[in-house]
């Protein structure tokens, strides 16, 4: 038996891959991960340990941003506070 799949075009897609999501997008994958390493991030969905984003969720989240890399310095620097105060001073 022979069965055959047809290649859905990524605008139709209900989910991406980071990949995916990156050239649809045009923004970074390592900047996709970033924004969904978030544990309550409304645009991930996880598949076992396979990352794909929700695209029409994704699309609604970045037409309210004014830019993604502000949001992700913020959460970056408040990363780096917090590993300064628990580094050990020696």
């Amino acid at each position: 038996m022979n069965i055959t799949q047809e290649k859905v075009s990524i605008e139709n897609k209900f989910a991406l891959t980071v990949k995916e999501a990156a050239e649809y997008f045009n923004i970074g994958e390592h900047r996709i991960r970033d924004l969904t390493d978030k544990p309550d991030c409304p645009f991930v969905l996880w598949v076992g340990s396979k990352r794909l984003i929700k695209r029409l969720a994704l699309e609604k989240y970045l037409e309210k941003q004014y830019s993604v890399f502000t949001e992700i310095y913020e959460r970056l620097s408040q990363k780096s506070v917090y590993q300064n105060i628990m580094k050990p001073a020696f």
